[in-house]
């Protein structure tokens, strides 16, 4: 074992292989004939004149497949929703780039979704002159996904717990197909993923290798605030609208320290007051932060979280089919990707700059299996999975059972709210909430497809013209 390491990488494809192996060819006959079913399915009644960049889309096959399967949904509200979630594809690979830091001479990809841009190519009737909307009457936002630690240099890229993004987007698409159906133009909001310098896209310098040795997780706070940065000049002086930072396990940390960065170059801020703030209003969410340092601090850190990392895969392999349709269709999507990204973006994928790759690898999981704490003075809210393997211990089950019976949250249930003191006054930096989730945000059930449902009767209502959606 390496040290701090975890064995994260073996780990991971050990439990795969053996979920694999275990479930059998049963289990494979069973997800082909079910998954060729299902795109059979897809493709009843589809335009012949529709047509995507891509074919195959792991995580959005594997929603439509646990919206078929588990909220039962019609076929025509599959075939809807396929064309929404492929037409997202189509702009997340559009609006793939890499960006180069000139602090440290690396390179990451990165993607982002336009609410605005993806409301009016889903939008089934033609559009009039858009009305804008009143100056400071709708707020402008911003948010930025980082994920959790990648297993090789194929993973890690912009498409990782792409999820995340489209709940998110899809969350407002109601509300913008309204705006454009009342000739008004939708909420000025855009939603990013960053991927890390250690993908086949990206470029690990020396200075960055170094940087992670001596400074951690707060040399990628500093490499991600660049971009965030310059992605964010056309909002640097309004305060009313908002810059989200949103962090999934090991990004959860990440997040925090991006969020440090940007206090501390005055691009975002936390203060309370509008008319103390000059710059967006910052917000900054962890999911499953499994590298805060605070949320387990057994001895046995390390080897817990080795050991919920495996029992989260088997354990996600043999329920979620959805699992099995992002690991089945994940080769294929990212062959085709590099394809289609080939005129903007190639792979660097020489000796020594896989080298390079793989050494940061190794300190990335070295510094999620130690912790890193939450920056001093940043508000973070927390939402941890009560059945979350990568940091359930016995203490910390006794005192989640004595903190939900004592407090409630909007979230769930309120577990815990630590105070510290800043200028004399009492204020809570952490706010942290538990809901029954695993390491895995629940953007596969019932409240989730039940927005897919709602988007639907949207869409059908426009194009039969039957008046405002409601």
């Amino acid at each position: 074992m390496n040290e701090g390491g975890l064995t994260k990488r073996e780990l991971i494809r050990s439990a795969i292989a053996v979920t694999a192996t275990v479930a059998g060819a049963g289990l494979g006959a069973k997800y082909v004939t079910e998954h060729a079913a299902l795109q059979r399915l897809d493709q009843e009644g589809v335009d012949e004149k529709e047509s995507h960049l891509l074919h195959v889309f792991p995580q959005g096959d594997a929603l439509l497949r646990e919206y078929a399967e588990r909220h039962k949904a019609s076929p025509h509200s599959i075939e809807v929703m396929r064309t929404v979630l492929y037409t997202a594809l189509d702009q997340l690979i559009e609006n793939s780039a890499v960006f180069t830091s000139e602090g440290f001479n690396s390179s990451f990809p990165y993607t982002h979704l336009n609410l605005q841009d993806l409301a009016k190519r889903l939008y089934p009737g033609e559009l009039t002159e858009l009305r804008k909307p009143p100056e400071g009457s709708k707020r402008k936002r911003r948010e930025f996904i980082s994920t959790g630690i990648p297993v090789d240099i194929q993973s890690g890229g912009q498409f990782e717990w792409i999820e995340v993004a489209l709940h998110s987007i899809l969350e407002s698409m109601h509300f913008a197909l309204r705006d454009l159906h009342e000739g008004r133009t939708p909420e000025d909001s855009e939603i990013y993923v960053l991927g890390y310098p250690t993908n086949e896209y990206g470029k690990v310098s020396e200075e960055l290798l170094e940087a992670l040795k001596t400074e951690g997780l707060t040399a990628l706070g500093k490499l991600y605030a660049e971009l965030i940065e310059t992605e964010t000049s056309s909002i640097r002086d309004d305060p009313t609208s908002i810059l989200s930072l949103t962090g999934i396990s090991l990004g959860g940390s990440i997040a925090a320290e991006i969020g440090a960065q940007l206090q501390n170059r005055r691009v975002a801020s936390q203060e309370e007051m509008r008319g103390e703030r000059t710059a967006p209003r910052l917000r900054v969410s962890l999911y499953s932060p499994a590298g805060v340092s605070d949320l387990n601090t057994s001895t046995l850190r390390k080897e817990e979280l080795a050991l919920g990392l495996a029992e989260e895969a088997s354990m996600h392999w043999f329920i979620e089919h959805g699992t099995q349709t992002i690991h089945h269709e994940m080769p294929t999507f990212l062959s085709d990707l590099r394809k289609v990204l080939a005129p903007k973006m190639k792979p660097i994928a020489d000796g020594n700059a896989i080298q390079m790759k793989n050494e940061a690898l190794t300190i990335l999981s070295t510094l999620g299996g130690k912790g890193t704490p939450i920056p001093p003075r940043l508000q973070v809210t927390e939402i941890i999975g009560l059945d979350d393997p990568l940091i359930s211990s016995i203490p910390r089950s006794i005192d989640s059972i004595k903190n939900i019976n004592a407090h409630k949250g909007s979230l769930g249930q309120n577990l815990l709210t630590r105070n510290a003191p800043r200028d004399g006054e009492n204020i809570s930096p952490v706010r942290k909430f538990g809901i029954h989730m695993t390491h895995q945000a629940p953007y596969y059930g019932t409240k989730e497809f039940d927005r897919y449902d709602r988007l639907t009767n949207d869409i059908d209502g426009l194009k039969a013209q039957k008046g405002k959606i409601v």
